[in-house]
């Protein structure tokens, strides 16, 4: 993941900024999956 960033940095400095909160989001979607997920189980 850190790579793509500083691809993304390197061509589009723009995009860092798509990408830091475009991880956010997948780091709350994981963090919601694992709170859900033993819910479903049980």
């Amino acid at each position: 993941m850190i790579i793509v960033l500083s691809i993304y940095d390197h061509n589009l400095g723009l995009v860092v900024v798509n990408t830091k909160t475009m991880l956010h989001c997948v780091v709350l979607r994981c963090l919601i999956e694992l709170l859900v997920l033993p819910e479903k189980q049980q």
